[in-house]
């Protein structure tokens, strides 16, 4: 502390004068030998001044010591408050840190809580995707020998769709005169209000698979024209199927255009076809992306091929499951 520091610079001091002083005063000793009395003059002047000369070695001391004093103090102070500030600081970290690994621990727990969620969440969810497959695969089943008209225009058919479709088929489809069309019901399906502007899709179910496989084969071959209007027929998927199938829409065109043959499978799996091999996609971006790898002269020099001889129906490639018996 400063009193320490005021000792040490005292010492300091005597150490540096004193011999000075004391080798001082042996030269003036040494100079000569006067008689008895003047000697003792001589020692008391040289004791008097060696005492003054103390006294004043004491005061510059003494004034040294104290400014000393008032120069190092207040900075000893600053220095003492600038210590107990930092040790504040440091506490102050210190708890922080704490704290933060409080937090640490604490995220570390809820991270692995979401991460068990999020691995319960993405379990659940692929086996909702497998029910929803599977509900849409049982759907489709169901609707095997189901067939949409589309662009029959409304009334045409009369009270009795049944009656209608049985007389008007073989009309329509040479090939069917000779097996009877067995129809077990017939009705047209609601579009919404937007679709207003044009017919209702006309949905029949026929007691045969076979009967339907021969009417959509025959719609293919020759195409049917009622009131000016050309009709489509296709295959009754549910909804889920169908969006399934309309995502492979722009890989299916970007291969027309290209010329490139292609097949849509059920339910929802695109089938390309460079060369002599075949590549299958299940997921339209790997389409898309394989497409556009392609070299823009793979089939362009090539027609584009005939998609009625093929399979085409309704803009998409039809690939149908070939059974035999009835739906009932």
């Amino acid at each position: 502390d400063c009193t320490q520091w005021c000792y040490v610079y005292r010492r300091l001091i005597q150490t540096l004068y004193l011999p000075k002083l004391t080798r001082s005063m042996k030269r003036e000793q040494s100079d000569g030998y006067p008689s008895s009395s003047a000697g003792n003059r001589t020692v008391d002047v040289v004791l008097s001044n060696k005492a003054t000369r103390a006294n004043e070695l004491d005061a510059i001391t003494d004034s040294l010591m104290e400014k000393q004093s008032e120069f190092l103090e207040p900075r000893f102070a600053q220095l003492h408050e600038m210590g107990k500030s930092t040790d504040s600081k440091l506490d102050a970290i210190q708890a922080e840190l704490v704290s933060l690994s409080g937090g640490m621990t604490l995220l570390k727990s809820d991270f692995s809580t979401l991460q068990g969620t999020v691995d319960d969440n993405s379990k659940a969810v692929a086996e909702h995707d497998a029910a929803i497959k599977a509900q849409a695969d049982m759907e489709d089943r169901t609707r095997r020998c189901n067939i949409r008209v589309i662009g029959l225009k409304e009334g045409v058919e009369g009270p009795n769709v049944v009656q209608y479709l049985t007389r008007s088929l073989p009309k329509w489809f040479p090939s069917l005169r000779s097996e009877p069309v067995e129809i077990m019901r017939a009705h047209r399906i609601y579009m919404g209000r937007a679709a207003r502007d044009r017919p209702r899709t006309l949905i029949f179910n026929t007691l045969h698979y076979t009967t339907r496989q021969a009417i959509l084969r025959a719609a293919k071959k020759d195409p049917v024209t009622v009131d000016g209007k050309t009709l489509r027929f296709a295959v009754d998927y549910s909804n889920h199927t169908v969006k399934r199938r309309q995502s492979f829409a722009q890989a299916m065109d970007t291969a027309r255009n290209r010329g490139i043959e292609f097949f849509l499978l059920y339910p929802a799996t695109l089938k390309i076809k460079t060369g002599t091999d075949y590549q299958t996609f299940n997921h339209p971006t790997d389409a898309e992306d394989f497409l556009r790898s392609l070299p823009t002269s793979e089939g362009g020099d090539s027609p584009v091929p005939n998609w009625r001889d093929s399979g085409r129906h309704n803009g998409l490639i039809v690939h149908t499951r070939r059974a035999q018996g009835s739906c009932s």
